[in-house]
């Protein structure tokens, strides 16, 4: 056993603490380091029986564990494991439960009521007060809370099922879809489509203000398509005048994308068809994971949603769940992709053997 954990690696460590854990056991065994544990354990327990048989009937004499809680917890079930550590397999014990009226169990079921009964028979704050009635009055409100908190674990194991279960799935099928298409396709599928959507939402978003600022709406799709050859904001201007910014804008950029893609292939035949599959595959998993923690916390406020509108939190939370896996899917997952796909220089030759170097 020794030899099995010397060393200072993580392994041997694992390795013998896995060896004790079988000497542990009963199963059978013919390993030599694990009977020989297995020996050394029993001799270990005869060694050590007599004194665990004196501190035992010590603590019988005691009167046993005592278990004093200090608070009623909001699950039944709690309690009752913390009272069923004293006088476990028939040994004595004990339990006691003290509470104040200011616990939240209490605040519940009524404390200015107790409160008012103290004050009527005019016991001070040290007296204490043992009734059944509250005991069971307790145990009611125990049981409220316990079938609430059984209400929002349904309702939350619905949510996932009906809702991020179904955004999971879409989710898994996108991404396996642009995992299996074929390098002659996975480019044309979805640079050129993604980059006139984002054009667009540029183009609707800055001509929608009130004050439009055309060099603004360059600045953009420049910072979008670094390759693109775009008009200046006055030229911008006059083409928004007659109508045609918008189509102009998406032929420049369509354009920046086909001279990236040469750019690309430049360097190394294929490398625009694995940039856009790789950058298409990260986006969509950073987005996932972000979406995710949204959900979470959209989870957490649906209950109190509901408070302010008549609707239940099932429908308020696919409601608002709904709007941020759209927006995932349709705005940001494309916009980061044709972002990071137009804006990625790769290392010359020159370049890449000093990095390595």
């Amino acid at each position: 056993a020794a030899a099995a954990a010397g060393g200072s690696g993580g392994g041997e460590k694992v390795i013998a603490e896995r060896m004790v854990a079988e000497a542990a056991d009963s199963s059978p065994t013919s390993d030599e380091v694990v009977l020989g544990l297995r020996g050394a354990i029993a001799s270990v327990t005869d060694e050590i029986a007599p004194a665990v048989a004196e501190e035992r009937e010590l603590v019988k004499r005691a009167g046993g564990l005592a278990v004093v809680g200090t608070e009623k917890h909001e699950s039944r079930r709690v309690d009752a494991q913390l009272r069923g550590r004293a006088g476990r397999q028939g040994d004595p014990g004990s339990s006691s439960f003290f509470l104040s009226l200011e616990d939240d169990l209490f605040r519940l079921f009524g404390a200015d009521r107790l409160e008012g009964v103290m004050r009527g028979f005019r016991l001070n704050d040290d007296t204490p007060i043992e009734s059944d009635i509250v005991t069971q009055a307790l145990e009611q409100v125990q049981q409220k809370v316990e079938e609430a908190r059984s209400s929002e674990r349904s309702l939350m194991n619905e949510v996932d099922q009906s809702v991020v279960g179904l955004q999971r799935t879409e989710v898994y099928s996108r991404r396996r879809s642009i995992l299996f298409l074929s390098d002659d396709d996975v480019w044309d599928a979805l640079l050129p489509p993604w980059a006139a959507e984002v054009t667009e939402a540029i183009v609707v978003k800055q001509l929608s203000k009130p004050n439009v600022e055309y060099a603004k709406v360059v600045s953009l799709m420049q910072q979008f398509f670094p390759r693109a050859r775009l008009p200046g904001p006055e030229e911008a201007e006059a083409l928004a005048k007659e109508g045609k910014l918008a189509r102009v804008l998406t032929e420049a950029a369509l354009a920046g994308v086909e001279a990236q893609r040469s750019a690309l292939e430049a360097v190394k035949p294929g490398l625009a068809a694995a940039t856009a599959r790789v950058v298409a595959l990260q986006a969509l998993d950073e987005l996932w994971g972000r979406q995710l923690t949204q959900l979470d916390l959209l989870r957490e406020t649906a209950m109190l949603t509901t408070y302010k509108t008549n609707r239940s939190p099932l429908d308020a939370y696919r409601g608002e769940a709904g709007e941020l896996y759209r927006k995932m899917m349709e705005e940001d997952f494309p916009r980061n992709t044709v972002y990071s796909v137009m804006t990625w220089r790769p290392p010359q030759q020159g370049e890449g053997a000093a990095q390595q170097q």
